[in-house]
């Protein structure tokens, strides 16, 4: 019985030694050890192998100042301040607004000033001091060059007779004219001119599309599109029985467009706008 009553004692001696331990604590809070906690503080071991350790009170992210990022809370531990929003970054765990860039773009004109200082001194210890001033100005000037491109029609001629020979007075004839526009552009002010010879009488014309004057022998043809050709049909008749070939010359006289392979009313021989119909004429 008296060595049951010893060791109770013992015991409660030590419990009361190990209580005063951590209510007396060490330097910074009182101590702990892995049965014993800090309650509502986090206990503190140099050495995860020490028994006793120091009791440490954790701060907040408001208590450190931290806006952001992640911080230490005192007691060794990393805690997350949360982040800053699209408008700033995290700099020392203080949200910083970013900076915004402003491009201005100036116009200027540059003027520049030089100016010279003559100093002249004379016998009588009179200085005269004589300044020119010159001033020039920088101007910059923007030139723009439109360059206009010509419309171009290639135009070209055919005349076909209805017939190469005939015999006797009061034969007919018909030329047949037809032009072609091959573009690119559009034809305007487009005239023919295809004036009988004397041998031939006119009789009528048929055009597809402007009109025909005996008197002049001028097809006034107007517009012909790109693509698009127009015919003129002349009927005549043999006024005479000559025994010769009789030659009929059509032209392209007019045109408001410049033609790349031939030039309107040159009259030469071989171009692709004008046209020869040539009929034997024969005798009974």
């Amino acid at each position: 019985m008296t060595k049951t009553i010893f060791l109770a004692l013992f015991s409660l001696g030590l419990l009361l030694t190990s209580d005063f331990a951590l209510a007396g604590g060490k330097p910074g809070g009182a101590t702990c050890n892995v049965s014993r906690s800090c309650k509502s503080l986090i206990c503190i071991r140099q050495n995860p192998s020490d028994k006793f350790g120091t009791c440490c009170t954790p701060l907040s992210c408001a208590a450190l100042g931290a806006q952001c990022g992640s911080i230490d809370n005192g007691c060794g531990i990393q805690i997350d301040c949360g982040s800053c929003d699209s408008n700033s970054n995290c700099v020392s765990n203080q949200c910083v607004a970013i900076p915004t860039t402003t491009t201005t773009s100036t116009t200027s004109t540059t003027t520049s000033t030089t100016t010279s200082t003559t100093t002249t001194t004379t016998t009588t210890s009179t200085t005269t001091s004589t300044t020119t001033t010159t001033t020039s100005t920088t101007t910059s000037t923007n030139s723009t060059t439109t360059t206009t491109v010509p419309a171009v029609a290639d135009l070209s001629l055919s005349n076909v007779p209805s017939t190469s020979e005939i015999f006797g007075t009061n034969a007919p004839v018909t030329f047949n004219l037809t032009l072609q526009n091959a573009g690119p552009d559009t034809g305007t002010g487009i005239a023919v001119t295809d004036l009988l010879p004397v041998a031939f009488n006119f009789d009528s014309a048929i055009a597809s599309q402007g009109s025909y004057n005996a008197d002049t022998g001028v097809w006034s043809v107007g517009t012909l599109a790109s693509g698009n050709q127009a015919t003129l049909g002349i009927d005549t008749h043999a006024n005479s029985c000559t025994g010769s070939a009789q030659p009929n010359t059509a032209e392209v006289t007019a045109s408001d467009q410049a033609d790349p392979d031939s030039t309107p009313g040159n009259g030469v021989v071989g171009e692709d706008d004008e046209s020869i119909a040539s009929v034997l004429f024969g005798c009974d």
